[in-house]
């Protein structure tokens, strides 16, 4: 080969050489330029998704939270109503008792008069035969001669 060719083709080689090398650099710098690039994308991406999980954490919270609410409402309106069911059949047996009692009552005051009849009835009747008794006792003693018994006003001890 001569010299010429191999010179040209040296230089054509620096040149070549020169210019992937620019290539290379370029590419290079391009690469960089688009992995900064993507890293800012994936650190925004990351504050997004940060801040999206963050409000999703408070929406659950608070959601968590009014459920809770809502059920401790349901839950004292439900305790009130036991109560207040509780209360009213309380009233209703306390009347039912009142009602029962009063019965009792009425059955024992007239039990009470009946037997208070039922007794007059019967000192009545003692009554009428102690008077029969007597009356029949002073005809006999009138009859025998026998004097009737005075008290000292002078009544007779058993009239009345």
């Amino acid at each position: 080969m001569s010299p010429a060719i191999t010179s040209a083709t040296s230089s054509s080689l620096v040149a070549e050489e020169t210019r992937l090398k620019n290539y290379r650099d370029r590419l290079q710098y391009a690469n960089e330029v688009e992995l900064r690039n993507m890293e800012i994308q994936h650190s925004q991406d990351l504050a997004r998704l940060s801040a999206h999980f963050g409000t999703e954490v408070d929406n659950l919270r608070e959601a968590y939270e009014v459920k809770i609410s809502q059920e401790a409402e349901q839950m004292d309106h439900k305790l009130r109503q036991i109560q207040s069911d509780k209360e009213q059949q309380l009233s209703e047996e306390k009347h039912q008792a009142d009602v029962e009692l009063n019965k009792i009552k009425t059955a024992h005051q007239d039990q009470v008069r009946e037997f208070k009849k039922v007794s007059q009835g019967e000192i009545e009747t003692l009554h009428k035969k102690f008077q029969a008794s007597s009356s029949a006792l002073h005809e006999q003693a009138k009859k025998s001669g026998i004097k009737e018994p005075r008290t000292e006003r002078g009544e007779r001890p058993y009239e009345k």
